[in-house]
């Protein structure tokens, strides 16, 4: 019990400094998440380890199913951004001493421990089954305040 709660009130924590660090003046920063908030939210960088977000990085020419690519300047910016905000950089990490690293190289959060073991509980047909939600990528389905990077757990509503 007092493991859970601990992790619980870590989320909440981690979302509150997710929205503070995505307002930071920093232009990297700025240029991640216009870039990447135009065809999804930009996800929280920490959730991803540094392989990950360079091999999401290096593909961007079929990102998906997309073509994403960036101008070299916007690359670059994104990349010195994601170097120093990652999993790898993360309160998750030293926090949880490496608890959620997730072997491999995952290009989907969907993939790491750490979204695993905060969704274990969440049946797939309220997400995969469920139109108005459809994937687990769709964070802002569920969770009101993935725009400002806000994951907490008192916020989600899973649409019917």
């Amino acid at each position: 019990m007092i493991t859970r709660l601990f992790f619980l009130l870590t989320v909440i924590s981690l979302g509150a400094w997710f929205s503070v660090a995505s307002a930071a003046g920093n232009s990297a920063a700025q240029v991640y998440h216009k870039e990447c908030s135009d065809c999804h939210i930009a996800y929280p960088t920490a959730f991803l380890s540094t392989a990950s977000w360079d091999a999401v990085l290096n593909s961007l020419d079929k990102h998906f199913g997309e073509n994403a690519e960036l101008s070299p300047g916007d690359l670059q910016s994104v990349k010195s951004y994601l170097e120093t905000n990652n999993y790898d950089q993360s309160r998750i990490k030293s926090r949880y001493n490496g608890r959620f690293d997730t072997p491999g190289t995952p290009l989907r959060i969907t993939e790491t421990r750490f979204f695993q073991a905060l969704h274990h509980e969440v049946p797939d047909r309220l997400v995969s089954g469920n139109p108005a939600v459809k994937t687990y990528a769709r964070c802002e389905s569920c969770h009101r305040g993935a725009q400002n990077g806000s994951f907490d757990e008192d916020d989600v509503r899973i649409p019917h």
